[in-house]
This record gives structure tokens, sequence and C-alpha cells, in this order.
């Protein structure tokens, strides 16, 4: 492989990204958000989710809609709120219990957008790390 090889993996990454993101307008009171739904998957096994919104001043905030703590809690994994704060900061993003949240300029949020993912499925795997005994017994055969 070659330089020009890994040019050309990059180079189709960027259409192959925009023609598998799903895009959804949700209209709201006070403004509409838009659902992201990502070619990435989570720890079930679904597709991941994003939501923007613009802000007045231009700048985006993404959060999770509060899908991540959900999911650990349905599965009652017993994690501190502190816990996925600390986690979260790692990568920049905000644990606003029980939401994932971050903001980001125009030019910052393709970087933004894949940190911010990257803290989603960080903290999603918490559910594996913390009760793995369990989770590995409880896995649908394949």
């Amino acid at each position: 492989m070659t330089l020009t090889d890994t040019d050309k993996l990059i180079d189709e990454l960027g259409p192959w990204l925009k023609a598998n993101i799903k895009r959804a307008r949700i209209p709201r009171e006070e403004r509409d958000e838009i659902e992201l739904e990502l070619p990435f998957k989570n720890r079930r096994g679904d597709n991941i989710q994003v939501y923007i919104l613009q802000n007045q001043d231009g700048t985006f905030e993404l959060f999770d809609g509060a899908f991540v703590s959900a999911d650990l809690f349905e599965d009652g994994v017993n994690i501190m709120s502190r816990e996925i704060e600390e986690i979260a900061g790692c990568f920049d993003v905000e644990f606003d219990d029980p939401v994932l949240r971050c903001s980001c300029s125009p030019d910052d949020f393709p970087a933004t957008l894949f940190r911010f993912v990257r803290a989603l499925t960080v903290i999603d795997s918490l559910a594996v790390t913390i009760d793995y005994p369990k989770y590995v017994s409880n896995r649908p055969a394949k």
C-alpha cells in the first residue's frame, strides 16, 4: 500500500459518509432541531443519533437526546454522574444529566462531531466494562 492508495481511501470517505447520514428536521417551539442518524453503531447495534441546534450567534449545539444515559439506566448499569462527567470531559463534552452535549463553530463542526461521537461510544461502552459478565451472558446468539 502506498500513500496514494490511502489518499484514494480518504477521498472516498467523505462521499460515503454524506450518503449514509440520514437527516431529519424536528420542529420545536423555540427552534427546530436537526437529527443526524449516523452510520456508526452503538453497543446495541442501533445507529448513533446526534441532534443539532443552531444558536443565534451561528454556533451549533450537539446533544444526544439523553439516549446514552437512558440506555445505561435501562440496562441497570450503576454509574455515577460524576464518572460520566469525567469521561465526557476528556472529549470536551459536557454531561448535563441526563444529556451529553457540546458546542462548536461551523468551522469546527466536522472535528467536533467526530469527537462527540467518540465520547458517546466510550460512555455507551461502560455497560460492557462495568458489568461485563452480565453483558456477555445476555448477548443474543449469532
